[in-house]
């Protein structure tokens, strides 16, 4: 048996922790605060302290930190004040502690230790196909981090942790405030365009042909594909204010998160799976030229603006005998023209991504819209119209729907 009160009645100057303290003090608080009670017990004693089961540099870290900056002060009070002899004694000692605290934070063995267990030692990817299968010794670090990546699969984790370059801590500020920083690009934004460019294969593919019972890996091989060409490049620089303290209740510093929140996998498949569900069966076509499809180049001077920032955009005009009496195709960033005969018309148009010919036009992905009835006027005079919602348009606009352009 054992019990505390042997260590005051046998001559003992070697005290020895089993390695059941040491193997979760990286996780759990309760663990760490109870191996500083016995290093505190050792060091009151005067024994040399041994830990058994020390298997990692986080680990060795951890010991260190609680060994090294335990600080206790006694003071006495004076009519329940702190008397100024007490608050000098209190500046001495923290004083006295802090050079070591400073030399400790900013010493090789726990940087290294720190930056290895946020950014694993990884070998540099040669190839995308790297990227996908990485390393046994990594997927077991990236299993750790839980929803740090919102679940994403391990070849994105590669892509990601591969992605950052130029890491460097800044401790000045203590370990409460360490800055680490790296050269990136926007995770957020490398997904996007990854689960778009996934998007833009598949629509143009038949529905028979479309991987879409596999959404998620497509978006990974993708994203992995893109990280590599981003890889060869220089990032800009982002900083993560990290607390230390988040090592001892949370696994990883505080800080790390707020790192990452911008990166939603689950909510970007989800969006892309349900996108994927309403494109038509058929492959999407190539888009058509901008100008006239249906028509004549006779009559009134009519013009439609796109803005930059427009979808390519179908057009039609209804004469009063709900007869279509023009059609074209306008581009973004350009002033599409055509001619009508002077009459009653109302003008229709529709946009998308993608095109699927004049009877399906943009799908369920397309916006529908229609005017009320505008005047056109004689030859002598020419219209311009700009497609887009404004609150100061003179003309009204209404939702429409495909059938609107049969």
């Amino acid at each position: 048996y054992s019990s505390l009160n042997m260590l005051s009645s046998m001559p003992v100057d070697v005290l020895k922790m089993d390695r059941g303290f040491i193997l979760n003090i990286e996780h759990s608080e309760q663990d760490f605060r109870l191996v500083e009670l016995i290093l505190d017990i050792a060091e009151n004693l005067k024994m040399l302290v041994i830990a058994e089961g020390v298997e990692t540099e986080n680990q060795m870290a951890m010991l260190k930190n609680a060994s090294a900056y335990d600080l206790e002060i006694s003071v006495e009070l004076e009519n329940g004040n702190i008397p100024q002899k007490s608050v000098n004694k209190i500046k001495t000692a923290v004083q006295q502690a802090a050079p070591k605290a400073r030399q400790f934070f900013s010493g090789q063995d726990f940087l290294a230790a720190l930056k290895d267990y946020l950014f694993p030692a990884m070998e540099r990817a040669k190839s995308a196909e790297d990227l996908m299968n990485p390393a046994e010794s990594f997927a077991q670090f990236y299993s750790g981090l839980g929803n740090l990546l919102d679940y994403a699969p391990v070849s994105v984790g590669a892509a990601v942790f591969q992605l950052q370059k130029n890491l460097a801590l800044n401790v000045k500020d203590g370990p409460h405030a360490m800055e680490l920083s790296c050269s990136s690009i926007s995770l957020a934004e490398l997904l996007s365009s990854s689960a778009r460019a996934v998007l833009d294969t598949q629509a143009y593919l038949p529905a028979e042909e479309r991987g879409t019972g596999d959404v998620a890996g497509l978006v990974a091989e993708e994203f992995a594909a893109e990280a590599y060409k981003q890889i060869q490049k220089s990032g800009s620089k982002n900083g993560i204010v990290l607390d230390i303290d988040g090592l001892i209740v949370d696994g990883r510093p505080r800080g790390y998160e707020e790192y990452f929140e911008s990166f939603r996998w689950g909510d970007t498949i989800e969006s892309l799976e349900n996108t994927l569900d309403r494109l038509p069966d058929m492959a999407a076509l190539p888009m058509p030229k901008a100008g006239l499809m249906r028509g004549n180049n006779r009559g009134t001077t009519v013009n439609f603006k796109l803005s930059k920032d427009s979808s390519p955009t179908y057009i039609i005009m209804r004469d009063d005998y709900d007869q279509i009496v023009m059609a074209c195709f306008a581009l973004a960033g350009k002033t599409t023209t055509v001619h009508v005969p002077q009459g009653q018309y109302r003008i229709a148009w529709c946009s998308g991504p993608y095109w699927y010919g004049d009877e399906i036009l943009f799908g369920d992905l397309g916006a529908y819209s229609k005017s009320e009835t505008v005047e056109i006027k004689g030859a002598n005079y020419s219209h311009t119209f700009t497609l887009e919602s404004s609150e100061d348009g003179d003309v009204n606009i209404y939702g429409a729907s495909p059938a609107d352009f049969q």
